[in-house]
């Protein structure tokens, strides 16, 4: 059955709502709550250099030391644009990427997500999947190499707008180690119902990011203006169904709980881990 871990992404709206977690408290609630691991975020705790193999055990065994696993990363791109008309900057693009599943590697993780770049609403559809394509085939073939999944995530306000879009883009890279992310919240905004996406698009699905959501956009000053991540109970997805059905597409990674930019996310991931805990008891 599946492992699950808490995305320290998360953690990161302190501007937003005003709380101050540090990543021992949050690691320290973790292991409370007896997650299996932790997908990390450089913006709550700031990723060492990737080249810094002692600095990089240390980050890691806060994690370890907690029984816990590094379930994978955030990725954090330092150079180029995976969209630019200049075939030099989407390189510099890939060639960071890579650097970053490689950094994943030596935490020990096995999935390095990917946020490519924000909604470009004038770049033609047809341009933008044939350049992410372009970007992600290297970074695609040297994750397979490193046994690494990597994936983007269908969001309203990304550059991989819409699932159609997502699914030609990882078709197009045609590799068993490049998938997307399936977020309950943003299925429910984006295909309108985040049961069926699961049944729609099951094949490509390479991650999950789980929480409730009541199919509205947060739209606070300040926010990122994406869909609302709720805790389990406090929207009207059907959770149980959605996590009922993952099983039965034969899903066998990791879930994360997804807690983003919810106003009070200790309570939102106890509430949220202990349902996913009661009906994964049943499958």
């Amino acid at each position: 059955m599946w492992k699950t871990c808490l995305g320290t992404n998360g953690f990161i709206a302190r501007k937003l709502y005003g709380y101050d977690y540090s990543p021992e408290e949050i690691l320290d609630h973790a292991q409370e709550m007896e997650y299996d691991g932790i997908e990390v975020h450089s913006q709550f705790d700031p990723f060492p250099n990737q080249n810094d193999d002692v600095a990089i055990t240390i980050y890691a065994e806060k994690i370890i030391s907690r029984g816990m696993e590094v379930a994978g990363i955030q990725a954090q791109i330092t150079k180029g644009k995976i969209f630019s008309e200049q075939p030099e900057e989407r390189k510099a693009w890939t060639q960071s990427a890579i650097g970053q599943v490689e950094f994943c590697h030596k935490l020990g993780g096995v999935q390095c997500g990917f946020w490519p770049a924000a909604r470009q609403p004038d770049l033609p559809d047809q341009v933008l999947v044939s350049r992410l394509s372009e970007a992600f085939i290297p970074v695609a073939e040297r994750a397979e190499n490193l046994n690494i999944m990597i994936t983007i995530e269908p969001e309203p306000v990304q550059i991989d707008y819409s699932y159609e879009i997502a699914a030609q883009i990882v078709d197009t890279v045609g590799s068993s180690h490049f998938q997307f992310i399936y977020d309950c919240a943003h299925a429910e905004v984006m295909v309108g119902n985040a049961l069926e996406a699961v049944t729609e698009f099951g094949h490509y699905i390479g991650h999950v990011h789980f929480c409730d959501s009541d199919g509205t956009v947060r739209c606070e000053d300040g926010a990122s203006q994406t869909s609302t991540h709720l805790a389990a109970g406090d929207g009207t997805l059907d959770l149980s169904s959605i996590l009922k059905t993952l099983h039965k597409t034969g899903y066998n990674r990791w879930l994360q709980v997804d807690v983003w930019e919810n106003p009070n996310p200790i309570d939102c991931s106890h509430r949220t881990k202990l349902f996913v805990d009661s009906v994964l008891s049943t499958l």
